[in-house]
């Protein structure tokens, strides 16, 4: 009886230690053909990271069963519209930022030669393509899943760009978390720090219609605060920074290393 479970035991050890040396072998396939397929790009086209939300109006109209266009709730108290207002503007900036920041840190931090932002410009106006347009339902998120690129777009912008690959960035709108005191039924009380957070996916694809990396990236920043006031733009700000940061550090896994970078 001691044999038997000894070597049931000894089986079980075997089939474990061959299903993650399958896995590691798997993943670092998985690594070497990303590494192949970005050893071919030299220049890359970036379009503009937008907020894949309906705060800013930038993405399509809702539409009901009918194809009638939802209208947007707007808010009755004049204090909601002042907070809203506010909150608007400050979305405004924060795309704003991540629109300057990504580009600068992928030539920082990469090989790759960048399409300017001008030239872009004028390549989205030309094909009537506005960010959010060059995904398949409008950029919108869905519940908490991002929208899908557009290959056939994709791949027309970088023909025009004579780039050989585009990356694209959606965020999700930034939260903040008041935080505050908890009862776990397991460890007991404890207290839950205010903090915010963001989320965003980006999606780096070849002229062959190869997405070479599709990354979701979220981060959870601590609430910065001075006697009573906040600094939720600051803290917001640097969450887009540190996901933007984390999503370099995924790709330059992949990408050639470049002396000095």
């Amino acid at each position: 009886m001691w044999h038997r479970f000894m070597w049931i035991i000894a089986s079980w050890l075997l089939l474990t230690a061959s299903i993650g040396d399958r896995s590691t072998a798997s993943a670092d396939e998985a690594g070497d053909a990303k590494r192949a397929a970005l050893q071919k790009v030299h220049r890359v086209v970036i379009v503009p990271p937008f907020f894949g939300t309906d705060t800013l109006g930038e993405l399509p109209p809702r539409t009901d069963k009918s194809g009638r266009q939802e209208l947007a709730d707007t808010p009755i108290d004049e204090k909601a519209r002042e907070r809203r207002n506010e909150y608007i503007e400050v979305l405004k900036k924060l795309e704003i930022h991540a629109r300057e920041t990504l580009p600068t840190r992928l030539a920082a931090r990469t090989p790759f030669v960048i399409t300017p932002g001008a030239d872009t410009v004028h390549i989205l106006e030309a094909l009537k393509k506005a960010p959010p347009a060059v995904f398949k339902n409008g950029g919108r998120i869905m519940g908490k899943k991002f929208d899908q690129p557009d290959t056939e777009t994709v791949l027309k912008i970088a023909t025009e760009a004579k780039a050989d690959a585009v990356l694209l960035c959606a965020f999700d709108e930034p939260r903040r978390n008041s935080g505050g005191y908890y009862f776990d039924p397991l460890s007991g009380p404890g207290y839950d720090v205010p903090k915010v957070h963001d989320k965003a996916t980006f999606d780096l694809i070849t002229l062959d219609g190869n997405a070479v990396i599709h990354q979701t990236v979220e981060v959870v920043h601590p609430v910065t605060k001075l006697g009573q006031r906040l600094f939720l733009l600051a803290d917001w700000t640097e969450t887009v920074d540190q996901i933007i940061e984390d999503f370099m550090d995924e790709l330059t896994r992949y990408t050639p290393h470049v002396k000095g970078k």
